[in-house]
């Protein structure tokens, strides 16, 4: 057996000490809880952070030119999807930029708005999913697919067209895009 020898008295200094480093030990456990919860509390908030933020993706479902030669119209129309993946509404705003190609082989790039107004010109059984308005609006976690409308003006009938390119952008400019190199022809 081994024998422990105590001390007979304990100094207050002894004491002082051993009750400082039970304190200091309860302040070092507590700190580190603490350090803990606010790193699980900064991963929640980045976590939420990250849904809020605006963040979508748009497909192409289908494209036609639209003729229609008694009115003497040409329209571009485009069935596009778009999903809202963030959990807060978001506005879009759509432009067709049509690349040409000159006879002498030099590109240029033309910029056109989206008309919904050319919805009432085109014959609707054609077009059956409806129309997006000028300015889209999509609620939190929303996925709309409708038909985006553009008249092709008669300036660059005489040059070819290469790529359409649909881009989409947001109010945070954020901005989506989505090519296609060939339309279809549908007469009216």
């Amino acid at each position: 057996m081994v024998n422990i020898a105590l001390p007979k008295s304990i100094s207050l200094d002894t004491i002082i000490a051993g009750f400082a480093a039970i304190v200091s030990f309860i302040a070092l456990y507590l700190s580190h809880r603490s350090n803990v919860f606010s790193k699980k509390a900064f991963l929640l908030a980045k976590e939420e952070y990250g849904n809020k933020t605006p963040y979508f993706s748009i497909y192409l479902v289908n494209s036609f030119r639209l003729i229609d030669k008694n009115r003497n119209t040409k329209a571009i129309a485009f069935n596009i999807t778009i999903n809202n993946k963030s959990e807060t509404s978001n506005s879009f705003k759509p432009i067709l930029e049509i690349e040409y190609i000159r006879d002498d082989n030099s590109v240029f790039k033309a910029n056109y708005e989206h008309n919904p107004k050319l919805y009432d010109l085109i014959n609707k059984n054609k077009l059956n999913s409806g129309v997006f308005e000028d300015h889209i609006n999509l609620s939190e976690r929303t996925v709309e697919s409708k038909w985006l409308l553009f008249e092709e003006s008669d300036v660059f009938v005489n040059y070819r067209a290469d790529i359409y390119t649909i881009k989409i952008h947001d109010l945070n400019g954020n901005e989506k895009q989505i090519s296609s190199s060939l339309l279809k022809n549908l007469e009216q």
